[in-house]
């Protein structure tokens, strides 16, 4: 009986180095790629910022491959953030229009940061995510047969990436299948210059106008 708090301390320790491991499982670093987990985030966070854009793929022959919307958030306080700096999440929709099945989709502006990634909610689930250098992540949409999984009227699951930076910005994705959109999204910045700062503004209020329109 003595050693019953003994026990249940360890026991405690134990837990908490669980989690521990669980919460950095995720980690992507430059040069490698990671399947993606089911994973309870943002936890606790504030909704900073949240957009919702349109994009096409158009070929060079003009005809429009697919198209869909992308909502893109950004959050601050996620306590389930293994790094303690903002987490921001990721939805696509294929328009039921679409001819093509989508199969990647990318974002930039990641240099010089700690990322862990996972997704929540139903829909699609990429089969990798991957990072061939420090700037880029991309999200792969496809099947064991290599063969794209995201089709027209289908939704990917929330796509979260956790970061070290306290700081984020409009940044640049592109919607990959036969063609490529280009569509804006919140990103992260390691280290913000003045202008950058003063554009953050000016680029949200874009980004909510064309929501609106």
């Amino acid at each position: 009986m003595k050693f019953a708090p003994i026990q249940k301390g360890l026991a405690i320790i134990a837990s908490c180095l669980a989690t521990v491991t669980i919460a950095q499982a995720n980690s992507l670093t430059p040069g490698n790629f990671i399947g993606l987990s089911l994973e309870v985030e943002p936890v606790g966070a504030t909704l900073l910022a949240t957009t919702n854009v349109s994009f096409s793929g158009i070929d060079a022959g003009n005809n429009v491959l697919f198209s869909g919307t992308l909502t893109s958030s950004v959050w601050s306080g996620d306590t389930s953030n293994p790094y303690g700096g903002l987490t921001f999440t990721y939805q696509l929709t294929s328009a039921l229009s679409s001819l093509h099945t989508i199969d990647r989709f990318t974002l930039n502006s990641f240099s010089g940061l700690l990322t862990d990634v996972g997704y929540n909610g139903a829909g699609i689930v990429p089969i990798r995510a991957v990072r061939p250098g420090s700037d880029l992540i991309a999200f792969v949409f496809e099947n064991a047969l290599f063969q794209p999984t995201l089709g027209p009227g289908l939704s990917s699951a929330t796509l979260v990436i956790q970061t070290d930076s306290l700081y984020w910005a409009i940044g640049s994705g592109s919607v990959i299948d036969g063609a490529t959109a280009s569509v804006s999204a919140f990103a992260p910045i390691a280290v913000p210059e003045p202008t950058s700062m003063a554009l953050v503004g000016l680029g949200v209020a874009a980004l909510l106008f064309r929501r609106k329109s």
